[in-house]
């Protein structure tokens, strides 16, 4: 019986770092939002629905921390890509963690890098959602304090 136990015993750690993979928090990926400290967000795509011509093109803006979480599961489910095929990139993340380092994340369609680790999943048609409404917010937030 005690012989039983120990197999579990050593069975469980091993599942729980086989079943980790591909999750966020690890550390060539993407982090957990209570790891980050910031998220500035640059953009070749379009993020305002307006004539403004200002507002096409290349974008750069602070990602409100409402946003994160969306704009973290945006990216799931991913996994690693050991060699990637070259892919058209439409924007970058600069995510600062709370202990200093950074994550530099080259967004691309069902592709993205994290420094230089390079990752296939998610969604770009989901990730331009949550960020055309986070650099929304960033704008009325930019409003507000302006104003005061």
């Amino acid at each position: 019986m005690k012989r039983q136990t120990l197999v579990i015993l050593l069975l469980v750690p091993v599942l729980g770092v086989s079943l980790s993979c591909g999750k966020r928090g690890r550390g060539d990926g993407l982090p957990a939002p209570s790891e980050i400290a910031s998220i500035s967000a640059t953009t070749e795509t379009a993020l305002d629905d307006s004539a403004n011509a200002e507002s096409k093109g290349r974008v750069t803006f602070q990602v409100p921390k409402q946003h994160w979480e969306a704009l973290l599961k945006s990216f799931e489910p991913y996994e690693h890509d050991p060699k990637p095929a070259k892919w058209p990139v439409y924007g970058f993340l600069e995510i600062k963690l709370i202990d200093g380092t950074v994550k530099d994340v080259m967004l691309g369609p069902g592709k993205f890098r994290v420094n230089k680790v390079y990752f296939s999943g998610g969604e770009m048609n989901r990730q331009v959602e949550v960020l055309k409404a986070a650099y929304k917010d960033s704008q009325k937030n930019a409003t507000k304090t302006g104003s005061q």
